[in-house]
C-alpha cells in the first residue's frame, strides 16, 4: 500500500479477470485505482517469464500457469481466490 505504482502485477489482457482481481485486491487494501501498476500480458507464459525475470513484482493467473514453479519453489503462491482450496 505505501508503495503504490512501485509493485507491478503481471496479469491477462487489460480489463480481464486477472485485472478485476488485481483492482478488488487494491480497492479491499484502501489502494486508489490510479496506484494500481497493472502490466497486461496476452498469456499465461509471456506474465511468468517477466516474473521469473524480475520484470514485476507480482503476477496473477490460473493456478495451472504458475503450478510448476510453486512446486521447483521458484515462485510464492500467495493466495488463490476459489471459493474452494486447489489441492496442492
Amino acid at each position: 500500500k505505501s508503495e503504490g505504482r512501485g509493485v507491478s502485477i503481471a496479469g491477462g489482457s487489460a480489463g480481464g479477470t486477472d485485472n478485476i482481481l488485481a483492482g478488488m485486491l487494491a480497492q479491499e487494501a484502501g489502494v486508489p485505482a490510479s496506484d494500481l501498476n497493472y502490466i497486461p500480458y496476452s498469456g499465461g507464459g509471456e506474465s511468468l517469464a517477466a516474473l521469473l525475470g524480475n520484470q514485476v513484482s507480482a503476477g496473477i493467473s490460473g493456478v495451472g500457469e504458475y503450478a510448476e514453479q510453486v512446486e521447483a519453489g521458484e515462485l510464492r503462491a500467495l493466495a488463490v481466490s476459489g471459493a474452494e482450496r486447489v489441492e496442492g
